[in-house]
């Protein structure tokens, strides 16, 4: 069972396999995403996400398809987008990105964004968005 707004962060492969009929997931995704919306889920994706999906689409399926997700995505009111900048990406940023806002330090995975970090921005897209924090 699902806690009554949630925060949610939505991945390619949930966004694939709710956009095609034909992926063999789509009826547990499309059940999925009938359950997130029931739930009132509070639904996170970024811009890496977004570009990812989108790309996919477009190669496997066809333009329409493609632009058709992306416009929907714009349209939810439960869905926030989340920034990403290139110092998610660097392992060696300064001293002062090393901690997220509570002070919790983060570790780095080189090549990729900290757990950490990617908490923080949940945490701050949904304080933006929402004006709570879970």
């Amino acid at each position: 069972m699902m806690r009554q707004g949630k925060a949610v962060f939505v991945d390619s492969g949930g966004w694939i396999a709710l956009a095609l009929l034909r992926d063999p997931l789509h009826a547990q995704a499309r059940e999925q995403w009938d359950l997130l919306h029931r739930a009132g889920a509070k639904l996170h994706t970024s811009v890496p996400v977004v570009i990812e999906t989108f790309t996919f689409l477009d190669r496997n399926a066809n333009r329409d398809v493609a632009l058709a997700w992306r416009e929907s995505i714009y349209e939810l009111q439960t869905m926030r987008i989340l920034p990403y900048e290139l110092r998610d990406l660097d392992p060696m940023s300064s001293r002062r990105d090393a901690t997220t806002n509570d002070g919790r330090a983060m570790r780095k995975k080189p090549g990729g964004i900290s757990k950490a970090r990617f908490e923080a921005m949940i945490e701050q897209a949904t304080v933006d968005a929402y004006g709570e924090s879970e």
